[in-house]
């Protein structure tokens, strides 16, 4: 019978070596992510949700002791990773624009709400928060952390009758309405990635990332 760490170091080596693979949903991955090389867990969850119910179902749930959020992505390492091994079809993740309150949980967000379609725009600078005149002005992670590494697809985002939430394609992101919970429409997205800050460390050796199931 394998061990939680025999599994871990079989999906690694997968990944060392190149391999692109899609982690089984209720998995979680671990790679070394986080601030000065800590290791941030990432769990791919399948339920066919709004963004609303996915951000509260998220934060609902812990790995070793660290409560979890919908999937911040600051990075072009991290957007590779998960793009690359998280990614297949349309995710949500952690980043929205509302300004309304959750009538799910009573949460309440800083974005600044888009003012129309806010396509037309420029793309801000990789590393740079939106401006006034730029695309994404307004967005925010659930976090509060700053919103300064857009990968929109082209036109996006567009806000088109109210769209708070953000989907990860495989090849980008766009909004989307984020629930009635948020008074916007209830799309729904076949998954979300949730992402476990552990502040862990470790030697990763050549295996690369950890992964596995924790029951």
């Amino acid at each position: 019978m394998s061990t939680f760490r025999d599994r871990f170091a079989q999906i690694s080596l997968a990944i060392a070596l190149g391999a692109i693979m899609t982690i089984e949903a209720d998995a979680t991955v671990m790679v070394p992510t986080g601030p000065n090389g800590t290791l941030t867990a990432y769990r791919v969850v399948n339920a066919p949700v709004t963004w609303d119910t996915a951000r509260m179902q998220a934060e609902q749930l812990s790995f070793l002791g660290s409560p979890g959020h919908l999937v911040v992505i600051d990075s072009l390492n991290e957007s590779d990773f998960l793009t690359m091994n998280l990614a297949s079809g349309d995710r949500w993740i952690g980043l929205t624009d509302a300004t309304s309150t959750s009538a799910l949980d009573g949460r309440s967000f800083s974005g600044a709400a888009e003012f129309g379609n806010t396509s037309g725009l420029l793309l801000p600078l990789r590393d740079v928060v939106p401006g006034a005149s730029q695309r994404g002005q307004g967005f925010v992670w659930v976090t509060g952390e700053s919103f300064n590494f857009p990968r929109w697809n082209l036109g996006e985002p567009n806000a088109q009758a109210g769209e708070d939430g953000v989907i990860l394609h495989n090849d980008g992101w766009s909004d989307s309405p984020a629930g009635s919970s948020l008074g916007q429409a209830n799309t729904s997205v076949p998954s979300y990635i949730v992402e476990f800050d552990t502040n862990l460390s470790m030697t990763m050796g050549s295996l690369g990332p950890l992964c596995g199931t924790l029951s």
